[in-house]
């Protein structure tokens, strides 16, 4: 799914995972539907289901409306089965990761430039030895195998 589809609006230092780019409960909503249908790509969950695994505090109608307005942000996927509607997340966890940090980085390269390019290579300083292996990988040209 391409960035302008899931657009990056804000971004919370302060909070972690989803969370960062979605509100809080948009973010439960969809954390609960990573691990409802988890097992298969196919899997759907009901908004009765993310209701009972967000717990007793979740109130139907309040899940229903958010879960409506992911579906028109693009960010689920919505089926009807008679008179019911089964919900699946628009990506994995992993694709709106490569999404997200794809778009936040392409913001920070658009306004900052060099600046944000010097940061990020000071972060990199304190990588892990397997961060800066994978880094070395990704910077390292493939060989022409002609």
């Amino acid at each position: 799914m391409p960035d302008e589809a899931l657009p990056i609006r804000q971004f919370r230092l302060g909070e972690a995972g989803i969370a960062r780019v979605l509100g809080p409960l948009e973010a439960s909503i969809l954390d609960a539907l990573w691990e409802l249908t988890a097992a298969s790509p196919t899997d759907v969950a009901t908004i009765g289901q993310v209701c009972a695994h967000l717990g007793a505090t979740a109130n139907y109608k309040t899940v229903q409306t958010v879960m409506n307005r992911l579906v028109e942000k693009g960010i689920l996927l919505r089926a009807t089965t008679g008179r019911a509607h089964d919900y699946r997340p628009s990506q994995t966890r992993a694709e709106r990761d490569v999404q997200v940090t794809r778009s936040v980085a392409a913001q920070l390269l658009a306004e900052y430039g060099d600046v944000a390019i010097t940061q990020f290579v000071e972060a990199v300083r304190d990588a892990s030895p397997a961060q800066l292996a994978v880094l070395r990988r990704l910077m390292t040209p493939e060989e022409d195998p002609t």
